[in-house]
């Protein structure tokens, strides 16, 4: 995801792949709550065996102001937050997807040894039916 969709239908440049130091920024600015990361991780933990995304656990003000921080994030000049939020449309599709994005960005790098390393961690679930092989 590369674009939000504002209230008049235009659209903007985001940037998902978010820094440790943007996340910290965020949080320091009151933008993101001190345990985002966290629950980034046991959203994407509990999705890792399942389809989908345990929605529980995601606060909607981070889910919400996610979406500025993607916008803001790599641009020199930029829209305020409150205007920011006066223009952008209420699309709870649109934000979720924007933070599965970003979840995705922070789980599945082939480099990321960390998060690949919570993925094998993850015990698999076994077959518990006994079937016997025919010949």
């Amino acid at each position: 995801m590369n674009k939000l969709i504002m209230m008049d239908g235009s659209s903007i440049s985001i940037n998902t792949k978010l820094s440790l130091w943007d996340l910290k920024a965020a949080q320091n600015d009151g933008l993101i709550s001190a345990g985002f990361v966290k629950d980034i991780i046991s959203v994407g933990m509990g999705s890792l065996n399942t389809d989908m995304f345990d929605v529980e656990k995601i606060n909607v003000d981070d889910i919400i102001n996610l979406s500025y921080v993607c916008y803001k994030n790599g641009k020199s000049e930029y829209l305020e937050y409150d205007d920011f939020m006066k223009n952008i449309s209420l699309d709870l599709a649109q934000l979720m997807d924007l933070y599965a994005d970003v979840l995705i960005d922070g789980m599945e790098s082939k480099n990321n040894k960390l998060a690949n390393s919570f993925k094998y961690a993850t015990p698999k679930q076994k077959n518990k039916s006994k079937k016997k092989s025919r010949r």
